[in-house]
């Protein structure tokens, strides 16, 4: 019977390591006021079958540049965190242990252009040592939109809910609810990415912004920095909140255990508070069922980074592109979008296939529209902008009217050229079918230059 057993566990040993198990980096801060709560995360991912790295912080600042996350981890989860509120914006210390600075933030968009895959913490906006340098992020890549205000409170910007609450899950995260305890969040009309939870109640001083407290960011809803193609884009969570922590914390733990039994001399105590304890045991006990549910699908949702393609293309506008045209041909109808032509256009050139030379001004590519045919995404398109500095954005629309998707925006200074890449999504992640688009390029609001998109799929 021995020999049995040593040979399924010698079995079980050979088996593969479950899809959904990924090497996680993971940072924390022990003096972060939760008494070591935050390292219950790392005992739920390693329960959920994922190797998980520790880095202490130990209450000083840490360079991560020298921590190697790209081609050595499938994620990293930036837990630093440090209690301690203010009310005033642009009071937050580049010195906190806490704070997402230059370095996090350069690391991080490296990570991001080379299929990386990161899980940031933000809070409450009371907590500026930890949400300023997030504010800064965000905006760099592009994942909330011009008008954020990272100057809260703001009906544009982050806020703090007055108190501990359930929340539901929207689909494609595999779990359905959230617990959080005065969060903070993105308003959704200021949110590029995929929002998992929102709430428009609770807010202090009234507030009854629909903000997104748990948001997921992949593909072309990165921009700005990430300037790697598509196929090269990471993908990056985050939670408003860091307080379910707290579910572990020794005060917490000391509420959970069960009291002494009654014996016959005290048969006859009666305690009016104990319908109350029992509530909150049974409060605090779903909370932590809940958080151990959400944490591995988290990590599940981010998934792995191997099997990068993109270790020489990033920031290289040159580099070779995997869509290769059916077909090439000039039209002469008008865009339906953009009125009749001709329309004043720019200087600014945008083409399909490989980049121009730099000295290739009369290029056929920019003597009329071009059309596109092909049988199967992405589509790369690349871009020279030669209208001056300016915010340049390139747009996928319907032939006949109707936006589908924005692909690239960026504020340009001295950079000359970039790669845009529509994977056949819109907006809100839904498909297109097989038919006519047009891919526009424009400065400002102001129309530079245009190509026709055809997908066939026969």
């Amino acid at each position: 019977m021995k020999n049995i057993s040593k040979l399924i566990t010698f079995l079980l040993l050979l088996l593969p390591i479950s899809s959904s198990a990924y090497n996680i980096l993971f940072y924390y801060n022990h003096l972060d006021g939760t008494d070591g709560g935050m390292l219950a995360c790392v005992t739920i991912l390693q329960k959920a079958g994922n190797q998980v790295k520790v880095i202490d912080v130990a209450g000083q600042t840490h360079d991560p540049e020298m921590d190697s996350w790209e081609n050595k981890y499938d994620q990293v989860w930036d837990f630093r965190f440090v209690y301690g509120e203010k009310e005033r914006c642009g009071t937050g210390s580049a010195k906190s242990p806490a704070y997402f600075d230059e370095h996090w933030q350069s690391t991080a968009i490296s990570y991001l252009n080379h299929c990386g895959n990161l899980f940031l913490v933000g809070e409450h906006y009371q907590l500026t040592d930890r949400n300023e340098g997030l504010y800064q992020f965000l905006n760099k890549i592009l994942a909330v939109k011009e008008g954020y205000d990272s100057c809260p409170p703001s009906q544009r910007g982050n806020n703090t809910t007055n108190g501990p609450r359930f929340y539901n899950i929207q689909p494609g995260l595999g779990t359905e609810l959230f617990y959080g305890d005065a969060v903070g969040g993105i308003p959704i009309p200021y949110l590029s990415g995929t929002n998992y939870v929102n709430t428009n109640e609770d807010w202090r001083g009234g507030d009854e912004t629909n903000r997104s407290i748990v948001s997921g960011w992949s593909g072309s809803q990165l921009g700005g920095v990430i300037t790697s193609p598509l196929t090269c884009h990471g993908k990056l969570f985050m939670v408003w909140d860091a307080t379910m922590w707290s579910l572990w914390s020794p005060d917490v733990k000391g509420e959970l255990k069960p009291r002494a039994p009654l014996d016959e001399s005290s048969w006859f105590r009666w305690d009016s508070n104990d319908a109350e304890r029992r509530d909150e045991v049974r409060r605090l006990l779903r909370a932590q069922k809940v958080t151990e549910a959400f944490f591995p699908a988290v990590a599940r949702w981010l998934g792995s980074g191997h099997g990068c393609p993109c270790e020489e293309s990033v920031n290289s506008p040159n580099a070779p592109i995997n869509q290769v045209p059916v077909s090439n041909q000039v039209i002469d109808r008008p865009s339906t979008i953009l009125g009749t032509e001709p329309v004043p256009a720019g200087k600014s050139e945008l083409s399909v296939g490989p980049a121009p030379e730099a000295a290739d001004t009369t290029n056929s590519r920019t003597s009329g529209i071009e059309t596109l045919i092909f049988k199967t995404f992405p589509v790369n398109l690349y871009m020279r902008f030669l209208d001056g500095p300016g915010k340049y954005q390139l747009d996928i629309w319907k032939d006949g009217g109707g936006h589908l998707k924005t692909i690239y925006r960026n504020s340009i200074g001295v950079k000359k050229d970039d790669w845009a890449t529509w994977d056949g999504s819109t907006e809100n992640n839904g498909g297109v079918q097989p038919g006519v688009f047009w891919a526009v390029l424009s400065k400002e609001g102001k129309f530079l230059k245009k190509i026709n998109l055809s997908w066939i799929n026969h």
